[in-house]
């Protein structure tokens, strides 16, 4: 739907609390560093980034982050384990924690990345909005200059960068708690400025009888140039996993088979 994830271009995931949206991003940035061989880089002002590698191992090895983290593993999960932290280690992906606190220290680090990978990087992860320390006050006019700075900082830097965002609780208070674009801060500058506009959606956290149990949606909202609609998954929080459905009816799902193997493309990152 989105035609790839394109250099020079922003996106944002948002979402209410508890939604999933850095599982989501790290499947991202695990999926795009293993399958196209990018540099992903991934900026962790939300957690440290030793716990996002454990959300990394458990959504490859199946075994859940608090077993791997305590190490309570049966003898027959530690070569499982160890096979998860192979891939991981492999991959060309890196995190950053709040000691990048400014876009100069964080172009620093890119620049390092490239050296280190040999090739620049092509996708930026910044988790998230309302917790990193560029925005000096939080007011809409810093949170709006911050949005026109990330777009500017991709297409200067031929980089996309994804920035997740904290819904507005209006959401919380809706019936049906579907998110809306104007749940999102400094919406008139992510609208102006942003590609993608997609929110993460899961039914079950406000209704625990609902019949999505187990599902998440991923509704985008804006999408220049491409369809907007709904993207379904199956949700795996103890592996801290998003995968397709077991049965995919809708051509707008995704279908990770056929797009594990698609090829980096001149514009764009296939993810």
């Amino acid at each position: 739907m989105t035609q790839g994830l394109r250099r020079g271009s922003l996106v944002i995931f948002a979402g209410s609390t508890g939604m999933g949206k850095t599982t989501f991003a790290l499947n991202l940035a695990y999926n795009i560093s293993a399958y196209s061989k990018v540099p992903v880089v991934y900026g962790s002002y939300d957690s440290p980034p030793q716990e996002l590698i454990y959300k990394l191992l458990a959504s490859q090895s199946e075994i859940e982050s608090g077993r791997i983290k305590s190490s309570r593993l049966t003898e027959t999960e530690w070569p499982v384990l160890g096979e998860a932290i192979t891939a991981v280690r492999d991959l060309p992906l890196f995190f950053f924690d709040r000691a990048c606190s400014s876009l100069q220290e964080i172009c620093s680090y890119l620049l390092e990345v490239e050296k280190q990978a040999g090739k620049p990087a092509g996708v930026l992860v910044l988790d998230q909005l309302q917790l990193l320390p560029l925005i000096k006050s939080g007011n809409e006019n810093d949170i709006e200059q911050l949005i026109v700075d990330l777009r500017c900082l991709a297409e200067d830097q031929q980089i996309c960068v994804i920035l997740l965002a904290q819904a507005n609780p209006t959401a919380e208070l809706r019936n049906g708690h579907l998110p809306h674009l104007n749940d999102l801060p400094a919406i008139n500058a992510m609208q102006a400025w942003a590609e993608v506009i997609a929110f993460l959606h899961r039914d079950e956290y406000w209704s625990p009888d609902s019949p999505m149990r187990g599902e998440a949606e991923l509704i985008i909202a804006k999408n220049r140039d491409n369809p907007v609609g709904t993207i379904r998954f199956e949700f795996m929080p103890q592996y801290s996993r998003f995968s397709a459905p077991a049965q995919t009816a809708e051509p707008t799902r995704l279908q990770p088979t056929r797009l594990k193997h698609l090829p980096l493309i001149d514009q764009g990152l296939a993810c």
